[in-house]
């Protein structure tokens, strides 16, 4: 629903608003043949989920405020993080955790962005088996910048991210 430019609301299935992926997955949108490394191994490729979306613009800045189910645990690993933890792999979706997601982008020139995005919620109930009993909170943030100068193009993200109780979830997915 379209109400304003400063204030949208949405109800489906959209993307989660972390890193460069979620906001460029058209090929054309990439500079390289090449996802990022650091967000292909870390965080879900193409990273969509259920929920509700808050979003609009003010001046020169974007928003971006959800409420979605939240990733699957039995998915996270050491060598790949939370990457298999979206929950696309079954043919059911766990909602018991719910996550925050949000986004803000500056845009102080009009080829040039500054962004920060962040998530936050629990995983450990939406497992297809109620064999983990402490919270498994998973928290993101990152920070990014996108800047074109002519034909030159500089774009740069931070990643940070931890997991609650990591040892015994992965003491779990053994």
């Amino acid at each position: 629903v379209e109400v304003t430019p400063w204030l949208n609301l949405r109800l489906g299935h959209f993307p989660v608003p972390i890193g460069f992926l979620a906001e460029r997955n058209l090929p054309l949108d990439h500079v390289t043949v090449r996802r990022s490394p650091m967000e292909d191994a870390l965080i879900p490729t193409v990273w969509d989920e259920t929920g509700i979306a808050v979003f609009g613009a003010v001046s020169s800045v974007e928003y971006k405020f959800m409420l979605v189910n939240g990733l699957d645990a039995t998915g996270f690993s050491s060598s790949n993080w939370i990457k298999r933890g979206h929950q696309k792999r079954f043919e059911t979706i766990n909602a018991e955790n719910l996550a925050w997601a949000g986004r803000l982008v500056y845009h102080p020139a009009r080829s040039t962005a500054v962004g920060v995005s962040a998530y936050y919620g629990n995983t450990a109930d939406n497992r297809p088996k109620p064999d983990l009993n402490v919270p498994a909170h998973v928290a993101i943030g990152n920070i990014d910048i996108d800047a074109e100068f002519g034909s030159l193009t500089f774009r740069s993200m931070m990643l940070y991210g931890t997991l609650e109780n990591a040892d015994e979830v992965s003491r779990a997915n053994k």
